[in-house]
């Protein structure tokens, strides 16, 4: 396994209201719930999306959540990637704006983040596996999402 391969990952689902906020917690939360990020690692997100905006969205409907300022290491490399129904706006005034797929991801360290995020936005450009990550997180499949990853299919 390369080191940018995600050693654990996470699944869950939401239905119902969230502001963009609360979104961001609940995507971060498994990987707190799972003592691989420490309580400042959703705070960071959350502070850069203050400061930039949403920078992380990849394409409508897909939300890479990271900071901007500051990396917070975790203890493994990870993946939490959250479905939410309905989907999450970051500005009421754009549609494109909004996300119902939430992939956070944590690393040991900054470079192995970098990488782990550049294959995600390569990989869920592609609709085809974007869907199969969304039908995953839906059903809260975590072992999917996994095989995707360590197949090929997907990262």
């Amino acid at each position: 396994m390369s080191d940018h391969m995600p050693e654990r990952v996470l699944a869950s689902s939401f239905s119902g209201t969230l502001n963009w906020r609360e979104a961001i917690q609940l995507a971060c939360r498994p990987l707190r719930e799972a003592d691989l990020v420490p309580e400042a690692f959703a705070e960071s997100i959350l502070s850069s999306v203050d400061k930039y905006g949403p920078h992380f969205i990849l394409t409508p409907g897909i939300a890479l959540p990271c900071s901007q300022d500051e990396f917070i290491p975790a203890s493994a490399v990870a993946l939490s990637v959250l479905a939410v129904d309905p989907p999450v706006s970051f500005d009421p005034d754009d549609p494109a704006c909004a996300a119902d797929l939430f992939v956070v991801a944590a690393a040991k360290d900054a470079e192995t983040a970098q990488q782990l995020t550049d294959l995600l936005i390569r990989r869920l450009r592609d609709s085809e596996a974007a869907l199969q990550m969304k039908e995953a997180a839906r059903k809260e499949d975590a072992g999917s999402i996994a095989s995707f990853i360590q197949s090929g299919l997907f990262l």
